[in-house]
C-alpha cells in the first residue's frame, strides 16, 4: 500500500508541475470561451444528430465563441481529443490534415473493440468461446460470414456489418431488429481506413488488417537483404521508442504500393482449424501469401523495395529493377524512379512519426562494406558532405567520401551459403535459367559455365527488367522457409 502511494503522490506531483508549465494553458488555465465551446460540442453531441464535423464547420463553429486565432483552435482542438470530447484522425498541428472532426471518441473506441473482439473468438479454442461474454454479435453469425478470411488477415463487408451492427443502432439509438444501411456500414469501414487500422483491398469487398497478418517475414530474407540490394539504396530508421501500432498504420498508408504475391498450398497443407474448418467454403484453397506482420515487399514501375521492423528500427532497402547488367551503380540517387519512390516512403515514415509526441526518430545510411552491419547517421553524412570530407567507419575502419555513402550503390558481394540452400528450390520453383540469373545479378559466381552464360543471358532480356524476377525470388522465400515450419 505504500509503495503504491507514493507511486500516486509522483504521479500526482509530475501532473501539476507539468499543467503549471504548459505552453498552451499557462498555469492550467482555460479561457471561458474555449470551455464554452466545449459545452456546445457536448450539446451536439448529446442532440445524437452528427456524428462528426467537416473542418470548416468545426471552424466556424469556434469562431461563434470568440476563437478566431488559428493557434488557439488547434491548441484547444488538441485539448479536447485528450479529453475524449472529439477525435483528430491525423495528430498534426494542422486541423486540415484531419477529413474531418469526430464527435463521439468512446463510441468509435466501442465499434474498433468490437471489430478486435472477432479476431480472439477466432483464435480462442472452440470450447473456450462460451466464456466470452459481452460481444456485440453472435461468434458463429460472424464466423460464417467470414469464411476464414481473418485467419489471413482480412476481413469481407459481410463479416464487417455483422460486427458493426450493434454500434450502429447504439449510436442511432434505434431498437435491435432495426434494418441497418450500406451506407452506415461504408462509414464504419471508413473510420478504420482513418485511423490506419485497415485498408481497402478488393473495393467495397474486401479489407485488409495489418495487425492481424498470419506470417512473418521469412528470416533469410532479411539476412539476404543486403546482398540483394546491394546495388541500390538502404536506409533504416531508429526510433527511442517504438509504438506498437506504428508499423501496421504504416503499412495502411503504404498500401497502394504493396506487391501482393501468393501461391496456393495443397488444403491438407492449411494449418490446423479444429471445427471451424466446418465454416469454410467448399472450394477452399489454402493459400500461402506475403502478407507479413512485420515486413512488406513493395514496388511500382522501375522499382522494388523490401521495407521490416524489428525492435525500435525500420529497415528499407530499394532497387530499380531495370538495373539488367552487372555495372556497379555508383549513384542510385541518379535514378529518377527510384529517387522519387524512395522519397515517397521516406515523407511517410517522417511524417507518421510526427504525430507522436515525444518520438524522436533519426534515419541512417548503411556501409558500403561488404559484411559490414554498421550505419550512419544521415544527418551527420550531409553535414560532412557539404565540406567535402570523408567519414572513417566504426565498424569497418573504411574510410569513404560522404557523398558516395549517401549515394548509395555497392560491390559484388557473394552471400555464400544462403544460395546454396536456395538454389535447389529456385530451381524447381522459377526454372534453371532464372534462377542462374538471379545468382548472376547478385554477384554470385556458379561453378557450372554453361550456367553462368544463361543467367548473362537472361539478363539483358526485357522479363529481367520488369523486377518479375525479383518476385519470383520472394515466392522461394516464401515456400520454402513455410515448408521448413519458419512460418508463426
Amino acid at each position: 500500500g505504500g509503495k503504491m502511494g507514493d507511486l500516486l503522490r509522483e504521479i500526482g506531483q509530475t501532473a501539476f508541475k507539468n499543467c503549471l508549465a504548459d505552453p498552451c494553458f499557462p498555469q492550467g488555465a482555460i479561457p471561458g470561451r474555449q470551455i464554452k465551446f466545449l459545452w456546445e460540442l457536448e450539446n451536439i453531441k448529446n442532440e445524437r444528430k452528427k456524428l462528426l464535423l467537416t473542418v470548416e464547420e468545426y471552424t466556424a463553429l469556434a469562431a461563434e465563441f470568440g476563437i478566431e486565432s488559428e493557434k488557439e483552435l488547434v491548441d484547444c482542438t488538441h485539448l479536447f481529443h485528450c479529453w475524449n470530447v472529439l477525435y483528430l484522425f491525423t495528430q498534426s498541428r494542422k486541423l486540415a490534415d484531419n477529413p474531418f472532426i469526430f464527435l463521439h471518441p468512446f463510441w468509435l473506441s466501442h465499434m474498433v473493440s468490437a471489430i478486435f473482439s472477432f479476431a480472439h473468438v477466432v483464435y480462442t479454442p472452440t470450447a473456450m468461446r462460451k466464456y466470452i461474454g459481452g460481444l456485440d454479435f453472435a461468434p458463429p453469425v460472424a464466423l460464417a460470414a467470414d469464411k476464414g478470411g481473418l485467419r489471413s488477415g482480412v476481413i469481407n463487408y459481410d463479416t464487417a456489418k455483422i460486427i458493426v451492427a450493434k454500434s450502429i443502432r447504439d449510436i442511432r439509438g434505434e431498437p435491435a431488429d432495426s434494418i441497418i444501411s450500406p451506407s452506415d456500414i461504408s462509414m464504419c469501414l471508413q473510420l478504420l481506413i482513418s485511423m490506419d487500422l485497415v485498408f481497402e483491398k478488393v473495393p467495397n469487398a474486401l479489407y485488409a488488417v495489418p495487425s492481424l497478418a498470419p506470417f512473418s517475414c521469412p528470416p533469410v530474407l532479411k539476412e539476404v537483404t543486403p546482398y540483394l540490394f546491394q546495388k541500390g539504396m538502404g536506409k533504416m530508421y531508429l526510433f527511442n521508442i517504438f509504438p506498437k501500432e506504428f508499423y501496421f498504420r504504416l503499412v495502411c498508408r503504404l498500401n497502394h504500393l504493396l506487391i501482393p504475391l501468393s501461391q496456393t498450398m495443397p488444403r491438407e497443407m492449411a494449418p490446423e482449424i479444429g471445427e471451424d474448418g466446418d465454416y469454410l467454403p467448399a472450394d477452399y484453397e489454402f493459400e500461402l501469401t506475403n502478407s507479413w506482420k512485420d515486413g512488406a515487399w513493395l514496388g511500382s514501375e522501375g522499382v522494388r523495395a523490401f521495407m521490416y521492423q524489428e525492435d525500435t528500427m525500420i529497415y528499407t532497402y530499394f532497387m530499380p529493377t531495370h538495373m539488367a547488367d552487372k555495372q556497379v551503380v555508383e549513384d542510385t540517387q541518379s535514378d529518377p524512379l527510384l529517387v522519387e519512390f524512395h522519397n515517397f516512403v521516406d515523407a511517410t515514415i517522417k511524417g507518421l512519426a510526427s504525430e507522436y509526441d515525444g518520438l524522436a526518430m533519426s534515419s541512417c545510411q548503411q556501409c558500403l562494406e561488404p559484411g559490414c552491419e554498421n550505419w550512419f547517421d544521415t544527418k551527420v553524412l550531409q553535414e560532412v558532405s557539404t565540406r567535402g570530407d570523408t567519414v572513417e567507419c566504426q565498424g569497418c575502419n573504411e574510410e569513404r567520401p560522404a557523398s558516395v555513402l549517401l549515394a548509395g550503390g555497392g560491390t559484388d558481394v557473394s552471400p555464400g551459403e544462403y544460395w546454396q540452400q536456395l538454389w535447389p528450390q529456385l530451381t524447381a520453383t522459377v526454372g534453371r535459367e532464372t534462377a542462374s540469373a538471379l545468382l548472376v545479378r547478385l554477384g554470385c559466381i556458379l561453378d557450372e559455365s554453361d550456367v553462368q552464360d544463361a543467367g548473362e543471358g537472361y539478363l539483358q532480356t526485357n522479363q529481367a527488367r520488369t523486377g518479375d524476377w525479383l518476385d519470383k525470388f520472394i515466392k522461394v522465400t516464401m515456400y520454402m522457409h513455410f515448408n521448413e515450419g519458419m512460418y508463426k
